[in-house]
Parts: structure tokens; sequence; C-alpha cells
């Protein structure tokens, strides 16, 4: 397993800052402004990677941040607001 992980950083390592971005910037800008709906950590996050001229990139936080609507937002937990079915 840490053979896999050195060769993981070593990959890394020799991509880094050799690629052309994802997407230029008029493009990043582009979605920026499609994709309102974002909170600024998402925005962010989305920059980063459409920006980077990495190989590898790695994005570390919370999965899942997105903020609803108030007219969507539950003041229930998940657990209660779920619903399963039985066969």
């Amino acid at each position: 397993m840490i053979d896999y992980e050195r060769d993981t950083i070593n990959t890394m390592r020799a991509g880094q800052d050799r690629h052309a971005a994802l997407a230029t910037f008029g493009t990043r800008w582009a979605m920026r402004e499609a994709h309102g709906h974002l909170s600024d950590t998402q925005r962010r996050a989305v920059e980063q990677i459409l920006s980077s001229r990495d190989q590898v990139t790695a994005l570390e936080g919370v999965a899942g941040g997105v903020r609803l609507p108030p007219s969507r937002r539950s003041e229930k937990p998940l657990s209660e607001r779920t619903t399963s079915s039985r066969v």
C-alpha cells in the first residue's frame, strides 16, 4: 500500500504545472455566472480545479455543502426526512 502512495506522490510531483488548465478564463467566468447557486467555497473549488495546471488535484473539505433556498430547507434531521420502502 505504501508503494501505491509513493507512486501517487511521484506522479503528482512529476505533473505539477505541466499541463494546460482544463478551462480558459472566459469559460470559467461563464460557468461562474451560470451557476450562481453555488456557495463561495464551492465556486472556489470549481475555480481551483478548472484553472489548475497540475495533473493531480486534491481538494479537502466537507462534501455536498450546498445551501438550499429557504423554501427547500428542513428543520428535521436527515434520518426523519428520508423514507425507505420495505418489500
